[in-house]
Order: structure tokens, then C-alpha cells, then sequence
């Protein structure tokens, strides 16, 4: 029997305990349902065995062919795990007295193996053993259970509520049969309280009563059987596990417990609870159950301790971002999730994080690196295909050191997508806003740069959201630190107001960009960037005039590097910001990949400042959750053309009343009536300089860099001449 204990554990309810029992039928059945019936002499269970002569037909082809479809539908009747008491006995679960008992496992227990002393119909398993089954022609389950709170194991229509009118079944005491309309009923046997009604449709895990002890009892439990509605011939809800050898009870209709194994009808518990911590939040990610409740899941509850606020997330979903945390706190999150029949058990917390802010950093430039190209040979990611996510290691690539990195400068291209679409950028194992980095149209090829915040694996995540195929390069042009080390006079960003520094169609700067050539461009001393001091510069550069597709490429010192800024088709003006290092000239250079000659315009909004800086202040990014400043698609009139919008961004999505100097903020234009370009200035006035070129209809967007003005807000200028929507998603802001 010790064998039929650990197999038990692992497929059924559980071993034996001493038991609490059915007593068995006296006399024989009549032509409807197997019975129990009352224990005679000195009140002692006795059991009465059927005359030899009666037997049920097997059961019809039609019976078999109607329920064989059915599958898994039973969970279990009650809350928790309880221990068996009495088995279904395989060899004639009719009542019949045969002197063994079958078990699902295909243990066989004989009388002559010993009976228990303490209750006779308990027989042993092995020759002269002590562990004993229970007990001879039983036809359920005996569970133990004291008066406790009965469930329905399925949905269905209650026909019995009470004693049994059906003759000798009044043995059952109160007990309720359900319908469950599938070609199967179960019965629910011995209880002291019925809280049900026939005809009463019930629902998987509906509250029935309580067990008891009702009727031919001797002691409180729980008699479960389970029933062929159109024969009511009984079976084994588990089926036949033995092997090798047939089913002794040739009725059984294989295993109809949900997942293979009486589970409580709510799902279990979530798995895999992780989160990471952001500022004031956190995003918290799990695993959804191995048991969905066996109606589906319906909503989770993600639990924060200390304190014990909740947020709870749809069915659907494994993640989900976790606001109104108190920073340097640390916290751990349980998930609980809810189906039909309730809520089950939390999951194990996940390990503790500490929400804090975003650190002020300064930033790094680097010899730009290409650090995913999904075209080439041995990616380790390959084209991205409808919806998919893809994590980029950052730290220890490129220059990136393997520690005390905040965020990265990546630019994003997106080449030859068969359906038009948008990127999402985001800290690797945290959630994607409601916001985009870049948006392409089908057959082009579309970057934009990106300031991205790194998870706490060092790696950043994009979310491709397209109906088709797209391929996809990262470049990395920098990155910021997160504070953790001491911040220097180097890498501060100084913005200034949008200035023009060359433009190859006038002559300003140089001429235009050959193909295969070279143009330089001095920078340092011009459009407010100081003559000295200056590590790098932030630059829109705007290639136009083109009559072949290609790309340029910008860098400071040689030798060029093998990466893009700008890629452009035929007859398309396109721009891009660049942050970008000076030679030692006070210098930028321009490579054109392209097979003709094309004109570009350089427009400086900023400065970095290097490390001979001893006196600079402020200049630090603080990178901030996506938020959305301005989206005239809701609600609002579109951008008029030759019109401007005045957005306030001090005191708003966690940029400071005061003590911020600039914003970073990417630029969409969608929906536009002309073409035209889009610039973002602070104050009143408009600067001869562009951030966005589009063309009718085109959805195009570009990161900026803007001072903010004296009044604490930024504006954009639509010089298109009819109107156009514009979207003003906040990246970061500086001090």
C-alpha cells in the first residue's frame, strides 16, 4: 500500500487516514441508481452483497459515441486538499461484495490479505499487511471532510436538494445531484446543510451546503460519485490509470478532472512575480497560472507591500506598471488572479526593488556603433515580424562601460517594412507607454533617434507594432550616466535657440554632399555654441534635393564610422537629430552613401560640453517616463497652417516648476493637408531653422531638443500652408 500512497500524492487526492464511511447496500438495487443503505445488527457498517444475478449492461455504442467527446469538465467540490478516505472500487463499484477492491492505480486489495481490525471493510493491499483500502464496492469517493463548505464540481441544474426520493437512496442523508447538461451528474452525498434548490442552475465552484454526517454516516465527510446521466451507470471521475490491463468497470469515460487533477476551481497561483523599480513605480511582470479556474481568467491584483495597495490588470495581460510608490522604499508585489468562481492564491512576492527617481546624468558621446542589424548574417535577432518586442544590450558595447549607465542616444532605423507601423523604445523588462519613437510607412527606409532609459539588465527593449515584415538597425551615439558616480564638468548639454549654421543650397557652410564625398562643417563658435569647451554639438541635419536614395552619415573625428544618421529616397527632404562629437577643428563631418549628389542644412539647438569646463553648471537630462504633452488628434483642431501652438511643459509629467532649462521631446506630424515642416522654439519668436519635413498625409516624427522659454513653455510652428496634427511626446528635461 506504501506505493499506492505515493502514487496517490501524485495523481489522485491522497492516502488513506483512518476512515469515515459509507455504509453499503443491504438488499438489493432496484432498476434506477446504485444506493447505500443503513448499517444493521449492532450499528456496526455492514455491507449486504448484490445478488449474483445482477448486472449492468455494458453500455451502447450511441452512449459511448454521445459522451466520449466530452473531455476534462470536474474540479474539485470543495476548497483545498482533504484526504481520502474510500476509494471507487474498479472491481464492481455496484455494491457488489467480492472480497477485493480496485483501485484507479491498479492496486488490488484482498479480504484474505488481512482485514482492518478497527473497520472490516477495510482490506489490506499486500498478503498479511497493515495498510488497508476501503472499502469493497464503494462507488465514489469518500473525502474528509467536517463540516465544511461543498462546491459544485461544474456547472449545471441541481436535480436533487435533499433526501433522495428515488427508493433505498434516502441512505445518502441530504445530498445534491447536478446535471451538468454534458451527459454526466455528480452527486454530493451526506451533508448537514443544503443550500440549493432543484432546477437551480448553479456555476463551477457555486456554494451548494456543508458536509456532514447525514444518513448512513459514520462520521462527517463528504461522499462524491459521479454518474452517466442517460444510464446512470457510475464511474470513475479519474478514469483508469492502471497498466498494464484493462478497466475491470468497462462504463469509466477516462479522466474528466480539469488538468489531469482535482484542482480548486480558482485559478492558481501566478508565478515568476518580478518587478522593476522606476520613479514612484514600478513595473511588475509574472507568469500566468498553470490552472486558469477552468472558465478562464478574468482580471489579476498585483499587491504592494509594505502598505498594500493594489492595482489590478486584465486577464489578458502579465504585467502591468504599478504608480503611487514612495521613492527609496523598498518593495515587494504579490499577483492573485480572479476567474468565474473567485480569486486563488498569491503568487510568491517577487524580490524587493527601490523606486527612485530618475538620476540627473551627463552625457557620453562615442564613436557612433551599430549595435543590431537584423539584415545581416549571424543576428542574433532576426527580421521582426507583426507584433514582437526585442531587447539591445547597451552597457559594455560601443564604449559603454558595463556599470553606471542610466540611458543610451540610439538611433533607429527601420528598412524596407512591407506594412506601415511604429517602434516603441523602452527599459528593458519594464512596459512600453502609450507612446512612439518612430513611424514608417511601407517600402522606405525611416530613422529617428531615441533617448532611452536601460533596464536593469543594461539593455533597452523595442516593441515593433506592424502587420508585416520589418527590419530593423540600432546605432548607438551615446550614453548617460545614472548618476551613481561623480558628475563632472563633461557631458552637459547647454540648449540653445534653433540656429542655422550651414546650408549647402546658399552656399553657407559648404556645398552640396557628392556622392561618396565628404563635406566638414565648423560649428564650434557659431549659432551660440562657444568657440572652446565644446565636446559635441545637438544638430538637426536635413538632407533635400535628393534624385537616388541613400544615406549620410555625420561624425566628428576620422575615420568615418560604419553607421547612418539620415536615410533618404528620391525626392524626399527628411531630417534627423544627431548628437554628435567635434574634431579637434571644432568640426563636424558629412559622408553621403548615396550614388548622386544630394543638399543638406544643419540646424544647432544645443551644445556638450568636455571636461575643461570647471565652472559649468546644470546641463545634467533627466530622462523621464513617457508622457504625452500634446496630441491635437484628441479633440482639438489640427495645427493651422502658418500657425503655432504654445505647449506649457514646467510643473507638468514630472518636469520642475523651476530649474529645468530644456526638454527632450520627440516631434510627430500625422494627418498633414500639404507638406511643409514643423519647428519647435521657445518664446515668441520663429527661428529660421526646421525640425520635421513631411510630405500630404505622411506620419513622420523626430526627437528635439528645445530650450523652454521664459514663460515655462515650448512652442511649435507649422509652416505648412494648410493644417496638419502634431503629437509632443516628453522624453527628458534639463537642468
Amino acid at each position: 500500500m506504501r506505493s499506492l500512497h505515493r502514487r496517490l500524492l501524485v495523481v489522485a487526492f491522497v492516502a488513506l487516514t483512518l476512515p469515515h464511511v459509507s455504509a453499503q447496500a443491504a438488499s438489493p438495487v432496484p432498476a434506477s441508481r446504485p444506493v447505500e443503505r443503513p448499517a444493521v445488527g449492532n450499528g456496526t457498517p455492514s455491507v449486504s452483497r448484490h445478488p449474483d444475478s445482477f448486472a449492468l449492461p455494458p453500455p451502447s455504442a450511441a452512449v459511448r459515441a454521445g459522451l466520449g467527446g466530452v473531455g476534462p469538465f470536474l474540479t474539485r467540490p470543495y476548497w483545498g486538499w482533504h484526504s481520502v478516505n474510500s476509494y471507487f472500487d474498479h472491481c464492481g463499484p455496484d455494491y457488489t461484495i467480492d472480497g477485493r477492491i480496485c483501485t484507479v492505480d491498479g492496486v488490488v486489495a484482498l479480504r484474505s490479505n488481512g482485514v482492518d481490525p478497527s473497520f472490516t471493510k477495510g482490506y489490506a493491499a499486500t498478503p498479511h499487511g497493515t495498510d488497508y483500502i476501503y472499502y469493497d464496492g464503494h462507488n465514489g469517493y469518500d473525502i474528509g471532510l467536517t463540516y465544511e463548505e461543498l462546491i459544485s464540481a461544474a456547472p449545471g441544474t441541481v436535480t436533487t436538494a435533499g433526501i433522495d426520493p428515488v427508493p433505498y437512496n434516502s441512505c445518502y442523508g441530504q445530498t445534491v445531484v447536478i446535471d451538468h447538461l454534458n451527459g454526466f451528474s455528480t452527486r454530493y452525498a451526506h451533508m448537514s446543510q443544503v443550500h440549493v434548490s432543484i432546477g437551480q442552475a448553479v456555476q463551477r465552484g457555486q456554494h451548494l451546503g456543508v458536509s456532514g454526517t447525514s444518513g448512513c454516516s459514520t462520521g462527517p465527510h463528504l461522499h462524491f460519485s459521479t454518474y452517466s446521466t442517460a444510464t446512470w451507470n457510475v464511474i470513475d471521475p479519474w478514469g483508469w490509470l492502471g497498466a498494464p490491463g484493462a478497466d475491470p468497470w468497462p462504463y469509466d469515460e477516462g479522466n474528466l478532472w480539469i488538468s489531469g487533477n482535482p484542482l480548486d476551481p480558482v485559478p492558481s497561483e501566478p508565478t515568476a512575480a518580478a518587478a522593476v523599480a522606476l520613479d514612484s513605480a514600478a513595473t511588475v511582470t509574472w507568469q500566468a497560472p498553470t490552472f486558469d479556474g477552468g472558465s478562464g481568467i478574468t482580471s489579476y491584483s498585483v499587491t504592494a507591500s509594505p502598505g498594500g495597495a493594489t492595482v489590478t490588470a486584465p486577464g489578458t495581460t502579465t504585467s502591468v506598471r504599478f504608480p503611487g510608490l514612495a521613492n527609496f522604499t523598498a518593495y515587494t508585489f504579490t499577483v492573485t488572479a480572479t476567474g468565474a468562481a473567485g480569486t486563488g492564491r498569491p503568487s510568491t512576492a517577487s524580490a524587493p526593488v527601490t523606486p527612485r527617481p530618475l538620476a540627473p546624468s551627463s552625457l557620453n558621446l562615442v564613436r557612433p556603433t551599430r549595435l543590431l542589424d537584423t539584415r545581416a548574417a549571424g543576428s542574433p535577432i532576426a527580421t521582426l515580424t507583426g507584433v514582437q518586442s526585442v531587447e539591445v544590450q547597451v552597457t559594455g558595447q560601443g564604449g559603454v562601460p558595463a556599470s553606471g549607465v542610466g540611458g543610451a542616444l540610439l538611433n533607429l532605423t527601420v528598412v524596407n517594412p512591407q506594412a506601415d507601423g511604429f517602434l516603441t523604445a523602452y527599459p528593458s523588462g519594464s512596459l512600453p507607454g502609450g507612446t512612439s519613437n518612430l513611424n514608417f510607412p511601407p517600402n522606405q527606409v525611416v530613422a529617428n533617434l531615441a533617448f532611452v532609459a536601460t533596464g536593469a539588465n543594461g539593455k533597452i527593449s523595442i516593441l515593433s507594432t506592424s502587420a508585416g515584415r520589418v527590419d530593423l538597425v540600432v546605432d548607438l551615439e551615446g550614453w548617460f550616466s545614472d548618476g551613481s558616480g561623480p558628475l563632472g564638468s563633461a557631458g552637459r548639454i547647454t540648449p540653445l535657440p534653433p540656429s542655422r549654421v550651414a546650408d549647402s543650397r546658399l552656399g553657407l557652410g559648404a556645398g552640396p554632399l557628392t556622392s561618396a564625398g565628404v563635406a566638414s562643417v565648423v560649428v564650434a563658435g557659431r549659432g551660440g555654441v562657444p568657440a572652446t569647451g565644446v565636446a559635441g554639438v545637438v544638430l538637426n541635419l536635413t538632407v533635400t534635393n535628393t534624385t537616388s536614395a541613400g544615406f549620410v552619415t555625420a561624425y566628428g573625428a576620422a575615420p568615418r564610422p560604419g553607421t547612418s544618421n539620415v536615410n533618404y529616397d528620391r525626392y524626399r527632404t527628411v531630417a534627423n537629430r544627431v548628437f554628435i562629437p567635434v574634431d579637434s577643428a571644432g568640426r563636424i563631418n558629412l559622408y553621403n552613401g548615396g550614388d548622386a549628389a544630394v543638399d543638406f542644412v544643419i540646424d544647432v539647438s544645443g551644445w556638450i560640453s568636455d571636461s575643461s569646463n570647471a565652472a559649468l553648471t546644470g546641463g545634467l537630462m533627466s530622462p523621464l517616463p513617457a508622457g504625452r504633452l500634446l496630441d491635437t488628434r484628441l479633440g482639438a483642431a489640427p495645427l493651422a497652417g502658418k500657425g503655432s501652438v504654445a505647449i506649457p511643459v514646467a510643473d507638468r509629467l514630472g518636469v520642475p516648476a523651476t530649474g529645468a532649462r530644456s526638454v527632450l521631446v520627440n516631434l510627430t506630424v500625422t494627418g498633414s493637408a500639404a507638406e511643409g515642416f514643423l519647428t519647435v522654439h521657445p518664446g515668441p519668436a520663429i527661428p529660421l531653422a526646421s525640425d520635421v519635413n513631411f510630405r500630404t498625409g505622411q506620419t513622420i516624427a523626430n526627437l528635439v531638443l528645445v530650450k523652454i522659454g521664459a514663460d515655462g513653455s515650448i512652442s511649435v510652428f507649422n509652416a505648412s500652408p494648410l493644417p496638419a496634427h502634431v503629437i509632443v511626446d516628453l522624453v527628458a528635461w534639463g537642468s
